[in-house]
């Protein structure tokens, strides 16, 4: 460790750093800075402002079923996860491989920020036989991943 912080230290120091240390700079006004008036400067702020304030947007699912829910991950799957699928011949090995893969995906995209979250819950609900649910609290969205899971695996099997 205190190698690692001497190494640091003997090493020559990044001329940006320089320049940020040294006395500021003014131009002459023969010296050309690259931007041609404040207009140019506005654009080039405005243009740094709208890349830092993006933010991608995921596309969001809202499905009301599990199956509904299965048939989505299934569409949007490519050949290669199909194939990985096909391979896997324990569902419930599956199933526990999956969680933090095609698991999370289907938590953030089709259950966190899911409109129809009560409706999706309470399919889930009735898919596992649980009686007497009144809709609060939900069910863990990680067990409502594993059955979609499960199921995207059945549907996939049956189809051989």
């Amino acid at each position: 460790m205190i190698n690692d912080i001497v190494m640091v230290i003997d090493q020559p120091t990044p001329s940006w750093h320089r320049s940020s240390m040294s006395t500021t700079h003014i131009p002459d006004e023969d010296e050309n800075d690259g931007l041609q008036n404040d207009g140019e400067l506005d654009r080039l702020a405005q243009d740094v402002s709208k890349s830092r304030n993006y933010q991608p947007q995921p596309r969001l699912f809202h499905p009301k079923t599990i199956d509904e829910a299965a048939e989505i991950v299934i569409k949007g799957m490519a050949s290669g996860n199909l194939d990985m699928i096909m391979q896997a011949a324990d569902k419930d090995e599956f199933v526990t491989e999956q969680h933090f893969g095609m698991g999370l995906w289907i938590r953030n995209v089709m259950i966190h920020q899911n409109q129809n979250v009560l409706d999706l819950m309470a399919d889930y609900q009735k898919v596992c036989g649980i009686e007497n649910w009144n809709g609060y609290p939900p069910a863990d969205p990680d067990a409502v991943s594993g059955v979609i899971i499960g199921l995207v695996w059945e549907k996939l099997h049956k189809l051989q």
